[in-house]
């Protein structure tokens, strides 16, 4: 089942989806736009396979965030991929999105 958000109604989908998918379970989730909601989120979700994609942006804080996200997937055995922001890859980093989803396969 793929649920995508409406973003015009953004608070309103927001409690939808936690009303439609908080604690039911799944075999599989997978979370491809890195959003911290969207992150959140997942550890609400029971699957036996959880995966995201972490988005690095070359900041401090977002380091020390990712190191934090990090040990709580750790904590959850959630699977996730870090991959470099859109300005990043503009900048020509290769350790990009098609890559990483390369490796899911």
């Amino acid at each position: 089942k793929i649920y995508l958000f409406n973003t015009q109604k953004k608070l309103s989908e927001k409690i939808k989806f936690l009303y439609n998918f908080f604690l039911k379970k799944y075999h599989t989730v997978i979370v491809f736009d890195g959003k911290n909601i969207s992150n959140f989120f997942l550890l609400f979700i029971k699957s036996k396979s959880k995966f995201t994609f972490l988005y690095r942006k070359g900041t401090i804080s977002n380091k020390v965030y990712l190191y934090l996200i990090a040990i709580v997937y750790k904590i959850f055995n959630i699977k996730y991929e870090i991959l470099h922001n859109r300005d990043q890859i503009e900048k020509n980093c290769e350790d990009n999105y098609p890559n990483k989803y390369k490796s899911l396969i």
